[in-house]
């Protein structure tokens, strides 16, 4: 005879893989639709009740926010940060923007739901705070050389080299500038070498 535990066990097992069943097909059904798709359509990909969608997720922020949390964890393993030790700065430009740029594709379609979405709020803004928190310390230990633990150094501002690299910069390259991906990263690129250039000549 099953046990209380194993039965209660057992029950949150399920509940958390019906969690994730729910939140990949709302991932895979905003990638195909650009929008967030209705509770039967997300039920019927996820192959759950309707009824379980709404029992597992209180409302659509709460649903948007788990999405959120899921897919940035997961960008976290199959994007890997590469490793910029000892190579010219050159080097290291290129290979930051093509890390970047399949992360940016990755998120995109997501991202560009959540930022105009209703049901918006302050943990969905907080998740990528510390993501950027993440790639920023990434950032300075890749160019420790020439972007230090402080703020600003002279003449460059870290705040610029955010700016370049950030989503919002490959979103405007690829969404409104209607730029290819090899495109939008050769802007980038450029960008970056005029900005990390002594002489501001192109490294």
């Amino acid at each position: 005879m099953e046990s209380p535990t194993a039965k209660q066990d057992g029950r949150h097992a399920r509940l958390e893989r019906n969690k994730t069943q729910v939140v990949r097909a709302l991932l895979a059904l905003i990638r195909e639709s650009g929008e967030v798709p209705r509770a039967e359509e997300l039920a019927e990909r996820a192959q759950v009740s309707r009824r379980s969608v709404f029992r597992l997720f209180d409302d659509r922020a709460s649903l948007l926010r788990a999405a959120s949390d899921f897919m940035y964890r997961e960008l976290l393993e199959r994007f890997p940060f590469p490793d910029l030790s000892g190579r010219p700065i050159a080097k290291r430009v290129v290979l930051l923007v093509d890390h970047l740029a399949s992360v940016y594709e990755y998120v995109t379609p997501i991202r560009r739901v959540t930022e105009n979405a209703k049901e918006r709020d302050d943990l969905v803004d907080n998740e990528r705070g510390r993501i950027q928190s993440l790639y920023l310390q990434q950032i300075r230990t890749g160019f420790p050389d020439v972007v230090p633990k402080e703020a600003t150094i002279p003449g460059i501002s870290l705040e610029t080299m955010q700016l370049i690299l950030s989503w919002k910069a490959w979103d405007y390259l690829r969404h409104e500038r209607k730029h290819s991906i090899e495109r939008a990263k050769a802007v980038v690129v450029h960008g970056l070498r005029l900005l990390l250039s002594p002489t501001g000549v192109v490294a």
